[in-house]
């Protein structure tokens, strides 16, 4: 009988340490499959860029709610997944905030390029106003914050600025920004730029730099960084969404 009880209670305590084993086993891989799942973006970085105010690197995997900020010499491209791609212009501020089938955040100061396949919803948030492309198109867009103003530049697909109680489109080739409808102004067309589709990796997109002028338009850094980085064919989803051209008419002015 003794024999037989400690047979049945050495059975019992192994089976009890197989439960309690397999529970803490199966909590991390439950923890990791969670992790993986969550939507993340590669960041490229040339020059001084922080990111959440520690010096960033090439390589970087970043998630929602992240804030980045580049120096005078400093640009930035963030690749997120399915979702697109954010540039970075010099002297920029952004917190950035994204998740499955959104992306956007607050720009506080500077310029970003985004380049989103259809079917993404945008939002960006800046001191005077909030810009929204529209989501039922491929958007090439500039959002540019100058001196507390909202500046945009629709390379592709059309986009809305609100300010206040204030609403303006901004059609594809087309720029405007908050100082205008203050001043009960339009959108205007960008003058005289061919904006080509086409590659456009870390190095072609950092090269979209330059300060932001004092004039009415964008600074034409700029505007010369769009053309030679070609950043309407730099997302994946952007290459995929697009037509089997991938050029934007001339503007004209």
């Amino acid at each position: 009988m003794r024999s037989k009880s400690i047979t049945v209670r050495g059975i019992l305590t192994t089976a009890l340490m197989l439960t309690v084993g397999g529970f803490y086993t199966v909590v991390p891989i439950s923890a990791m499959a969670q992790t993986a799942s969550k939507t993340a973006g590669q960041l490229s970085v040339t020059g001084a860029v922080t990111l959440n105010g520690t010096k960033a690197v090439s390589g970087i995997t970043i998630f929602s709610d992240s804030l980045i900020k580049t120096a005078r010499n400093g640009e930035a491209i963030v690749n997120i997944s399915k979702l697109g791609r954010v540039q970075f212009g010099q002297e920029t501020e952004m917190t950035l905030r994204f998740s499955d089938g959104t992306m956007g955040g607050n720009l506080l100061s500077g310029r970003i390029t985004l380049s989103v396949p259809a079917g993404i919803n945008v939002s960006v948030v800046t001191p005077d106003g909030v810009v929204t492309p529209d989501a039922k198109q491929v958007t090439v867009l500039i959002v540019e914050v100058v001196n507390g103003k909202t500046r945009v530049a629709a390379n592709r697909g059309n986009a809305t600025i609100t300010s206040g109680d204030k609403t303006q489109q901004v059609a594809a080739g087309q720029e405007a920004s908050t100082e205008q409808t203050d001043n009960n102004g339009g959108s205007k067309k960008k003058g005289g730029a061919v904006i080509a589709g086409g590659g456009g990796g870390a190095g072609g997109a950092a090269g979209a730099g330059g300060a932001a002028g004092a004039g009415g338009g964008l600074s034409a850094g700029a505007m010369a960084g769009l053309v030679t980085a070609g950043v309407a064919g730099t997302a994946a989803g952007v290459a995929a969404s697009q037509s089997s051209s991938s050029s934007v008419s001339p503007i004209r002015p």
